[in-house]
């Protein structure tokens, strides 16, 4: 992933994913 927060690293890859 791009950016990683507070453990939410799986979120924002997902999120990236669905860009």
């Amino acid at each position: 992933s791009m950016i990683r927060t507070h453990g939410n690293d799986y979120f924002q890859s997902f999120s990236i994913l669905q860009c």
